[in-house]
């Protein structure tokens, strides 16, 4: 296949050693000085990637750029490369970049050692720590510490920190306590405010001096509330009061963080591990189902504490957390892994060929929590995700079994109750502590054995369910014990269900429930029902709009600087919410920031099950009215320079729109529709297809010009172009002329005719939208019309250069990071034949700048024009090959055959370049070469040209196989032509 003309690859390069933990170093010589030890420092933080000029010339001269910035840059090049030598520093027409396998950087080595396997034992765990600690010189990074390695410098030494600390847990662990407990002391006295540390000298110091403990404790109380008015974590609070006790053990501090939240690497926020009480026979059972099984149900009662007992297991593994209490229907359940496990569906993708790739890649623990209300669908994607990877486990949390083939069941009964004569078990024990955290004057007489009998008593009756108990001792305080007592005995069988399938320990947490409902006031009562139509957390600004029974206008910016609510009820509004969450009714927030509560989801079923429909039908209303506003407010904020802001806004509330559209559909389809065409913008940046979606749901005849619009979005993305053109053509109909509406309806018709080649109809349309938008003073509209006419004619080859510079020119008008994004990606494009140097840099630019507000379309077609540049113009070496072969990859994954045609395409000239002919031949059959328009079909139609030439009559022959290839076998067909070159030791020379 290879042409003969192939020449030998440039030899390894030699190995550079660094050094930046501590003096910098390299090898057993100086770091390079002034700007060239700069560059150096810049290309050893990219790790091998490429740093592109324009990037390199801000870093080298930040103030005032010399006179002639590239042959500064070169001189600065030259020297640089006469100090570590010519092998190790690469160029390409992106930028520069180091052989990853040329440099030895202390620094990984360092980061590698302080990350500890997941269930490393104590002994491995010492001896890892101590190595790490052994590469430690000093503070990292030097002079650049405080410039462009600030962030890893920052991280190193965190890293530094925690590695000392671990050291000591891993030696407390081992039982070797008391020879860390000066190192602790010292380690505190630098940092007396990091917990870790107390917690750990807590623990050495227990078995011997348990004054000296408490006196520690003592004083982080009161230096934490000193410094920042805050309380010792539940964690904290909880080893203290086993301190008291004199019922700690070593065995709290190994190696995990001592009781603080875990995280798994994928950034998804697990819940809390919560100190478990009278459960270690169960944590024990449950580990070791894990280690034999790779699908495990922990199966029990609501309230019977799954969650928490699924997070303590999972703390300190490799796991990924899909919390399905807010998912309303069984469509949501894969969506919600995904989203746990950070799968992407870029533009036209297929979601579950997307999930299906994400789920393959995984090696840990999977959690389902809360699978009973979505039973067959939480076992569909379990065993999909067991499917799809050898290395990854399930964990799910369920009233009942999945029914799965893998399955093994963890029965988790209630907390163990006290004998007939006994007031010892863990119910108490429980009911005790969360009775003091309540009440903390209940400390001096819960040793009282009449009291001990009474709250024996009491949890009896409660059945041993830690929800029904936390419930009821977060009452102490408004209610004597022996008030609680009799009520409770009072109230206990009033609710019990007529159900024959509902179980005593249900009917009994009912009651509990009902119960607590009863002893609130009616604004509490009613504010605890209006508050469960939230899907998820929300905060005190949307609990004040749903509790005045009108929308309010949410402003993000408002709420997470601290500001209260400015209408007359937001005070009232706060003291409902505060009063229901000391009630145990809402999750409690965190101390600092903006506070997010929570409805535990079977306090939010039964508030559902007990509420009469009218009032129910009336809080509904009432929430959608609010996310509506709160939707189109952020909406207005999206074509902003405050784009990130108002992104990141409409995230969070895509729980509640799912919510609140579901349920306007049939009741108030105008709402319905107020939020799709809210959610339209967004979720075309995003590549949202889901919730474009949402417009298919609605009746065409009552759909309004913005649903249109959103439907012909989806049809676009999933590559349904006819229909694209007819909802399109629907959505300009019912619009106003000049209105925004219209221009909402042309960009959406422009997007699919600029997709089937029709450059005509796309400067038609846009004309119109452009002439609409400057009418209204819309900058972004303005700015998207002359986009897509830049486009069109660019690949049309009319001069398109005014027109881009008129785009640019709205752009900075309107500050719009995602305009401003879109001007990057088109000067790429407009530059990509006459410029490829120009063109690279500007779709750089143009991705940085879509990253930084999530805009994920402009992205992913920035990266496609990038490889499509360097297949015509990039060195025809292992980075080229290696960069096309990773865009196949990309685009087959995301299941979208009209970018992948596209990516096809695109790479026809780099085959053409290798002297492929046949390879060229049977992709541009297969990818539909007349279809092609505009610049696209010329290079096409000039490779056929050189292909035929060279094949003769074996053209046909070829041509007649690749029409028959579908675009996925093309695509595997290319990548394993494009190994076969890169595997050869050689570099064509053409």
């Amino acid at each position: 296949m290879l042409n003969a003309t192939v020449s030998a690859l440039t030899t390894r390069c030699a190995v550079l050693e660094i050094r930046v933990l501590g003096e910098l170093r390299l090898g057993d010589g100086p770091f390079p000085a002034g700007r060239p030890g700069l560059l150096f420092a810049l290309l050893l933080l990219a790790r091998g990637r490429v740093v592109s000029v324009p990037r390199l010339m801000a870093e080298l001269w930040p103030e005032s750029a010399p006179g002639d910035p590239r042959a500064a840059l070169h001189t600065t090049v030259a020297r640089l490369r006469r100090v570590i030598g010519g092998s190790v520093l690469r160029h390409s027409d992106a930028g520069y970049c180091l052989d990853r396998e040329g440099v030895v950087l202390d620094a990984d080595e360092f980061l590698l050692r302080t990350t500890v396997p997941a269930g490393e034992r104590s002994a491995g765990a010492l001896t890892r720590w101590e190595s790490a600690l052994g590469l430690w010189r000093g503070e990292p990074w030097g002079r650049f510490a405080a410039g462009p390695a600030y962030a890893e410098a920052a991280e190193l030494s965190e890293r530094f920190e925690v590695a000392r600390e671990e050291r000591a847990g891993a030696l407390l662990a081992l039982g070797r306590g008391a020879e860390v407990v000066a190192e602790l002391r010292a380690l505190l006295a630098a940092a007396p405010l990091r917990e870790r540390r107390v917690w750990l000298l807590i623990e050495a110091l227990t078995p011997g001096d348990q004054v000296g403990a408490l006196r520690v404790y003592d004083g982080y109380r009161r230096a934490l509330a000193d410094e920042l008015g805050l309380d010792p974590s539940p964690a904290l609070v909880a080893l203290h009061g086993r301190v008291l006790r004199q019922e700690t053990s070593g065995r709290d501090a190994v190696a995990g963080a001592g009781g603080e939240p875990s995280r798994d690497p994928a950034g998804t926020r697990a819940p809390a591990p919560r100190t478990l009480i009278g459960r270690d026979a169960q944590l024990t059972a449950l580990r070791t189902l894990l280690e034999l099984h790779r699908a495990v149900t922990v199966v029990g009662p609501g309230g019977v504490g799954k969650t928490s007992l699924a997070a303590v297991a999972t703390a300190g593994h490799r796991h990924w957390w899909a919390d399905l209490a807010a998912v309303t229907t069984a469509d949501a359940v894969a969506r919600t892994v995904a989203d746990a496990i950070g799968v992407e569906v870029r533009p036209g993708a297929v979601f579950e060929t997307a999930l299906r790739h994400r789920l393959a890649e995984l090696n840990g623990l999977l959690v389902l929590d809360n699978c009973e209300h979505l039973l067959a669908a939480a076992a569909a994607i379990a065993e999909q995700a067991l499917t799809a990877s050898a290395g990854l486990r399930v964990l799910a949390t369920s009233r009942q079994r999945l029914g799965i083939s893998a399955e093994q069941v963890s029965p988790l009964p209630p907390l163990q109750l006290p004998n007939p004569d006994s007031a010892a078990a863990p119910a108490v024990t429980l009911f005790v502590e969360r009775a003091t955290a309540a009440a903390p004057e209940f400390a001096a007489c819960r040793a009282d054995p009449a009291v001990r009998r009474t709250v024996a008593d009491l949890v009896r009756r409660l059945d041993g369910l830690p929800l029904a108990i936390e419930l009821a001792a977060g009452r102490l305080g408004a209610l004597t014990l022996d008030d609680l007592a009799a009520h409770l005995t009072h109230r206990l069988d009033l609710l019990r269900t007529g159900s024959p399938l509902a179980g005593r320990r249900q009917h009994t947490l009912a009651a509990t429930i009902a119960w607590s409902c009863d002893l609130l006031d009616p604004p509490e009562a009613r504010a605890f029902r209006r508050l469960a139509v939230f899907a998820g957390e929300f905060d005190l600004a949307a609990a004040t709009a749903v509790l005045a029974g009108a929308p309010r206008t949410v402003d993000p910016g408002g709420p997470r600087e601290g500001r209260r609510p400015v209408d007359s009820s937001g005070s009232d509004a706060a003291e409902l919410v505060a009063r229901l969450a000391e009630r145990s009714l809402l999750v409690r927030p965190g101390p600092t920031g903006t506070g997010r509560y929570r409805m535990l989801e079977t306090l939010r079923t039964f508030v559902h099950t007990e509420t009469p429909a009218a009032e129910l039908a009336a809080a509904r209303s009432t929430h959608a009215a609010w996310l509506t506003a709160a939707v189109e407010e952020a909406d207005t904020g999206l074509r902003g320079p405050d784009e990130p802001r108002w992104s990141l806004r409409l995230d969070d509330l895509v729980p509640d729109a799912a919510i609140a559209f579901r349920w306007a559909l049939d009741a108030e389809p105008e709402t319905a529709c107020r939020i799709v065409t809210a959610y339209r913008h967004w979720s075309y940046l995003r590549l949202r297809a889901d919730i474009l979606g949402w417009a298919l749901d609605i009746d065409e005849r009552r759909a309004s010009s913005g649903v249109h619009a959103a439907a012909t979005l989806h049809h676009w993305l999933v590559g349904n172009a006819a229909e694209a053109r007819r909802r399109g053509a629907a959505a300009l109909e019912a619009a106003e002329p000049g209105s925004h509406a219209e221009s909402v309806a042309l960009d959406a018709l422009s997007d699919q005719a600029l997709a089937d080649g029709d450059f005509d109809t796309v400067a038609e349309l846009n004309d119109r939208a452009h002439r609409g938008a400057r009418t209204r003073g819309d900058q972004v509209a303005a700015t998207l019309a002359t986009i897509a006419h830049t486009l069109a004619a660019a690949y049309s080859g009319r001069p398109a250069g005014p027109l881009l510079a008129r785009a640019a020119a709205e752009a900075r008008s309107s500050g719009n990071p995602t305009s401003l994004a879109w001007v990057a990606y088109t000067e790429g494009e407009l530059h990509a034949d006459t410029d490829p140097a120009r063109a690279l840099a500007a779709l750089e630019n143009a991705i940085a700048r879509a990253e930084s507000v999530h805009n994920r379309i402009i992205a992913g077609v920035s990266r496609t024009a990038a490889t499509a540049v360097r297949a015509r113009t990039a060195p025809l070496d292992r980075a080229t090959l290696a960069d096309a072969r990773a865009a196949v990859g990309y685009w087959s994954g995301a299941g979208s055959d009209q970018l992948l045609r596209t990516c096809l395409r695109n790479l026809v000239p780099l085959l053409d370049r290798l002297g492929a002919a046949a390879a060229v031949v049977e992709l541009a059959a297969a990818t539909g070469v007349t279809d092609a328009a505009g610049t696209e079909r010329l290079r096409l139609d000039a490779a056929l040209a050189r292909a035929r030439a060279s094949l003769g009559t074996a053209f046909d022959a070829s041509f007649a196989a690749g029409e028959h290839r579908t675009l996925t076998a093309a695509a595997d067909t290319l990548i394993g032509e494009l190994g076969r070159f890169a595997a050869v030791e050689g570099t064509l020379d053409r």
